[in-house]
């Protein structure tokens, strides 16, 4: 991981403490609203098939078949993504893919550098040991491994000798990385948040969460969105949450349970070009709690609306 030493970042409110914030949102229908922009979603929660399509879940185009994340490039012009252990990188508009990354690891979540040349993924050697690499979209033989996947003392794995990195977001106007760090311990795993340095130094700032996930940074790149469990540990019940770069202004944008949500399971969320809006996935049913449904916000969390079911959201470009 390099010379740099570990700072431990530690946000109370990341662990749901008084202070984080949801407004009381009301709740449209899936025809109110239409924003700008193209949404890349993939049909169903555990992959499926790659599409286009517009905000409101009209226009729908498939792209890809059996695909389990994906990504649109900083100018919207190609499409990364992963698909049985391997990443891809094809044109927006659809078209051949050429296989960026390959070999016997498998790996995912592609997430593009500010300027286009590269990307970002984790690749796991085994279950849930992975770490954070990137390498050169041309194909050029110049993968960088990002994290270490170990522990040292004092950081907030408290020392634990595995740690696992994945689910990495690259932030639009500089060389962080945010990514989900996962400390094993037979009997507290924790699953927390990292910032990791982009040109390989490590990890470069940790912040604890209940169980941080899919981070994904907004366009002005000041602010972070990410999923943390925040309900009934029990029923896996998780939000969106948003915070600032440094750790400040955390709130809580979904709901928990309402009248109107029985179940709330939410992830994956990604913002809306301007800043404006983020659509996330969230849990329909009652009995799996799997999202499995695209759901718009505002930045505000007070206004959301249904956009599409059995579609999940990846991407949001112009």
């Amino acid at each position: 991981m390099g010379d740099r030493a570990m700072v431990r970042w530690t946000v109370p409110s990341l662990l749901v403490a008084a202070g984080a914030f949801a407004a009381t949102p009301s709740v449209g229908d899936e025809t109110d609203h239409r924003l700008a922009g193209t949404l890349l979603a993939i049909t169903g929660a555990g992959g499926g098939d790659l599409i286009r399509m517009r905000t409101d879940g009209s226009g729908r185009r498939v792209l890809a078949r059996d695909v389990q994340s994906a990504a649109f490039s900083p100018d919207g012009r190609r499409i990364a993504f992963a698909r049985s252990g391997d990443i891809y990188v094809m044109p927006a508009a659809g078209g051949s893919a050429r296989r960026v990354v390959g070999g016997p690891y498998r790996s995912g979540n592609p997430t593009w550098s500010p300027d286009g040349t590269r990307l970002a993924y984790d690749s796991c050697t085994s279950g849930l040991l992975c770490d954070i690499f990137s390498a050169r979209v041309d194909g050029a033989a110049s993968i960088v491994k990002l994290t270490s996947g170990r522990s040292r003392p004092g950081d907030a794995c408290e020392g634990e000798a595995f740690v696992g990195f994945s689910s990495p977001a690259w932030n639009p106007r500089g060389g962080t990385i945010a990514a989900a760090m996962s400390c094993w311990s037979e009997e507290d795993p924790m699953l927390l948040g990292a910032y990791v340095d982009a040109s390989g130094t490590g990890v470069t700032r940790s912040f604890t969460a209940r169980a941080f996930g899919s981070p994904d940074w907004a366009p002005d790149g000041a602010r972070l969105a990410y999923r943390n469990r925040a309900g009934d540990a029990a029923l896996d019940e998780a939000a969106i949450f948003t915070m600032r770069r440094d750790g400040s202004q955390n709130r809580r944008l979904t709901p928990l349970r309402s009248n109107t949500d029985t179940i709330n399971n939410a992830d994956g969320p990604t913002w809306s070009p301007d800043g404006t809006h983020l659509a996330y996935a969230k849990a329909s049913s009652t009995t799996s709690g799997v999202p499995t449904q695209t759901w718009i916000i505002d930045s505000t969390g007070r206004h959301r609306w249904l956009v599409a079911t059995g579609i999940v959201p990846q991407d949001w470009a112009r």
